[in-house]
């Protein structure tokens, strides 16, 4: 009987895609929007590291009240990006690991609207 392996083969090439593509960690958020334009001189990349910096300190003052994310987020620079993990760390049920990554995310993009009106 005839079977195709299109989708073995599409399987097995989308697996090693994305181990080609992107590695396996990368040291932080900021070094890697920092390192994925190499074009830019020292200026440009130092101006972008301190406005990276910026955020995450802007981030820091918003969450420092909240009782999870500022755990999440020293899971976070830990190196731990599974929520599974995160939650068992902490031990709190995964449910609230995404909802405080989820809040980091929405604090985060609004750190960033201020500063694109030139609020922050």
């Amino acid at each position: 009987m005839w079977r195709s392996k299109a989708k073995e083969r599409a399987e097995e090439a989308h697996d090693g895609y994305h181990q080609e593509v992107r590695p396996e960690a990368v040291a932080s958020i900021e070094q890697a929007n920092v390192e994925a334009d190499d074009d830019d001189d020292a200026e440009q990349r130092a101006a972008r590291v301190r406005a990276a910096e910026a955020e995450v300190a802007l981030l820091y003052a918003r969450i420092a009240s909240h009782d999870l994310m500022p755990r999440v987020v020293a899971c976070k620079e830990e190196g731990m990006d599974d929520a599974a993990s995160i939650a068992k760390k902490l031990g709190v049920p995964v449910v609230k690991v995404y909802r405080a990554l989820d809040l980091l995310r929405c604090h985060l993009e609004k750190i960033r609207e201020a500063r694109a009106k030139g609020e922050a």
